[in-house]
C-alpha cells in the first residue's frame, strides 16, 4: 500500500506538472495568434482608411473639369509652339472633344472612347487618335495627339470650296469661292463623299472618282514650278471625256496640259519634255500661256487655240 500510495502520488504531480506546462503552452500560443488577429485587424483598419482617403482623393480630383491638351499639327522647320491649323479650326476641334466628355467621370474609359471616336470622324487624323489621362498637380488633363491630315488643295463644287488633303481626302472646312487662299480645283463633275444611310459628308473619305486625285497631282507639280506664281487653278472639265487637264493662270488664260503627270496619255510627251516645253515658255516669254489666250503643250510642239478667246479675270483662288 505505500508504495502503491508513493506511485500514486509522484503520478499525480506529473500529470499536474504537465497540466500546468500545457497551461503555458496555451497561453503562450493564445497570445501569439491574439497578436496576430490584433495586429491583422489594425493593418485591415489602416488599409480601409488609405483607401478611403485615396478614394475621397481621387473623387476631389475627379469633379474637377479636365484640361484637353491638343498636340496640334506644326509647321515643318518652325518653332515649337508654330501650327498651320486656324484658330477657328482649332477651337471646333476642342469644342468638340469637351462635348463627348461624360460629366459624373470624365476621365473614364467611356469619355476617351467618345472623345476619339468623335475625333476620328472629322477626318483630321490618319488613323484613330491617341488619348491619354493623367494629373497635373490636382487638375486632369486629357491629352490628345496623332498623326494630322495636311490641307492641299479646295474642291470646287456647287457653289463651295471644299478643303482637301492629299489624294481628295475630305476635311470639314468649306470656304465661300475665292476665300480660302489655297490651290484650287475647278470643273468636278462629282460630288463630295458622303455617308450612305445619313447623307451627311464623309469626312476622311477621298473624293470619288478621278478627276480631283488626278487636278491635285497636277497643281502639286506646279507648286514646285518657277512659275507657280502664275497658276491659278487646274480646270478638270475635260477629264470625263478626254482625261486631259487644264491650267488656268492668274490672267484667265488656259494651258491644255493632257493626262495626268503620272499617266501621260497615248501620244502625248511624257512629263519631263512637257515640264521643259513649259520652262522654255517662260524663259521666252515671260509667261507660262506664252502671252495667249489658249495653248496646248501635249505634244511634241506648242499648239495655239487662235479661236479661244482670253477671260476677262481668272477664277477667284
Amino acid at each position: 500500500m505505500g508504495r502503491l500510495s508513493s506511485q500514486s502520488g509522484g503520478l499525480l504531480g506529473r500529470l499536474e506538472a504537465l497540466a500546468r506546462a500545457d497551461s503555458k503552452a496555451w497561453l503562450h500560443m493564445a497570445s501569439v495568434v491574439g497578436m496576430f488577429v490584433i495586429g491583422g485587424a489594425l493593418g485591415l483598419a489602416a488599409l480601409i482608411a488609405l483607401g478611403k482617403i485615396e478614394g475621397i482623393a481621387v473623387g476631389k480630383l475627379a469633379t474637377k473639369p479636365p484640361a484637353l491638351a491638343f498636340e496640334w499639327p506644326r509647321i515643318e522647320g518652325g518653332s515649337t509652339d508654330a501650327t498651320w491649323m486656324p484658330s477657328a479650326l482649332r477651337q471646333d476641334l476642342e469644342a468638340l472633344a469637351i462635348g463627348q466628355i461624360a460629366l459624373d467621370d470624365p476621365l473614364s474609359g467611356a469619355s476617351l472612347a467618345r472623345i476619339g471616336s468623335a475625333l476620328s470622324q472629322t477626318g483630321w487624323f490618319e488613323g484613330a487618335p491617341m488619348l491619354r489621362r493623367s494629373f497635373r498637380g490636382d487638375q486632369p488633363i486629357i491629352s490628345i495627339s496623332g498623326t494630322w491630315r495636311t490641307p492641299v488643295a479646295v474642291v470646287r463644287y456647287d457653289g463651295l470650296d471644299y478643303l482637301v488633303a492629299s489624294g481628295g481626302v475630305l476635311l470639314p472646312a468649306r470656304y465661300s469661292p475665292g476665300t480660302s487662299g489655297m490651290p484650287l480645283v475647278v470643273g468636278v463633275s462629282e460630288p463630295p463623299p458622303t455617308r450612305e444611310g445619313t447623307g451627311a459628308l464623309a469626312f476622311g473619305a477621298p473624293w470619288p472618282g478621278r478627276e480631283v486625285p488626278d487636278g491635285l497631282e497636277l497643281l502639286r507639280l506646279a507648286s514646285m514650278m518657277p512659275f507657280s506664281n502664275q497658276i491659278a487653278a487646274v480646270d478638270v472639265t475635260r477629264h470625263r471625256e478626254a482625261n486631259q487637264l487644264e491650267f488656268i493662270t492668274d490672267r484667265g488664260t488656259r494651258v491644255l496640259w493632257g493626262g495626268a503627270p503620272s499617266r501621260p496619255l497615248p501620244g502625248e510627251i511624257q512629263t519631263e519634255a512637257k515640264v521643259a516645253l513649259l520652262l522654255d515658255i517662260v524663259r521666252r516669254f515671260g509667261r507660262v500661256d506664252a502671252g495667249q489666250s489658249r495653248i496646248e503643250i501635249f505634244s511634241d510642239r506648242v499648239v495655239i487655240d487662235r479661236t479661244a478667246s482670253a477671260i476677262a479675270t481668272a477664277p477667284p483662288s
